[in-house]
């Protein structure tokens, strides 16, 4: 479900900042796609409710693990980001292709950690649903508060070419799933390899 509203976002950043401009109706048509998303989420989870499973272990237990895997997950991002953004920097790297790989993958690390683990123990649900409810959250509420408390210009290149091939990304594995319900370890390494080749192109566009 979540890739479903992922698509509405991405287009409508799309077309919205075609010209470079993010302006501050965009962030709250952008709000307003994550509301409906939530409230769509609340309502898809009442109607699919089941009976609770008895879990071993004190809940507080159990929620003090998940706040310290927090925190290292994120303490461990941001050592990261810092570490990269310098040495970027230093062979000079453009900020915008800091952003797209280093920044991006130092925030993308708690849902690759969550995903890995939840793979691991067959938990799918959980691991395709934490990466395409983080992309929802990331374009509707972050990109969205961002720019409603100050609207501001992006590079066009980043609307122009980044965001198109992200359009296209989720278009096409969403037709893969539609398909075949499922993504199997064939398209596991295809989508890898194709991060791969997109990770080159950004080397060779940011000299």
């Amino acid at each position: 479900m979540s890739g479903n509203w992922r698509a509405p976002s991405l287009a409508l950043l799309l077309v919205a900042a075609w010209d470079g401009d993010i302006e501050r109706w965009v962030a709250v048509l952008l709000l307003t796609v994550f509301a409906a998303f939530i409230a769509t989420c609340l309502i898809q989870a009442r109607q699919d409710s089941t009976t609770p499973t008895l879990v071993k272990g004190h809940p507080l237990r159990h929620l003090a693990f998940a706040a310290l895997g927090i925190v290292v997950l994120v303490t461990g991002s941001e050592l990261m980001v810092h570490g990269g953004i310098e040495l970027a920097r230093r062979h000079g790297v453009s900020e915008a292709v800091i952003g797209l790989t280093l920044v991006a993958f130092g925030t993308s690390l708690p849902e690759l950690a969550t995903s890995v683990a939840a793979a691991a123990k067959r938990q799918t649900e959980i691991s395709v649903g934490n990466v395409l409810g983080s992309n929802v959250f990331n374009l509707g509420l972050i990109v969205g508060t961002a720019f409603m408390i100050r609207p501001a210009a992006v590079p066009t290149f980043v609307i122009h070419m980044d965001v198109p091939f992200l359009v296209i990304s989720t278009v096409l594995i969403g037709l893969v799933v539609l398909r075949e319900g499922r993504i199997s370890r064939p398209v596991g390494i295809s989508m890898l390899l194709v991060f791969a080749a997109y990770l080159v192109f950004l080397a060779i566009r940011g000299r």
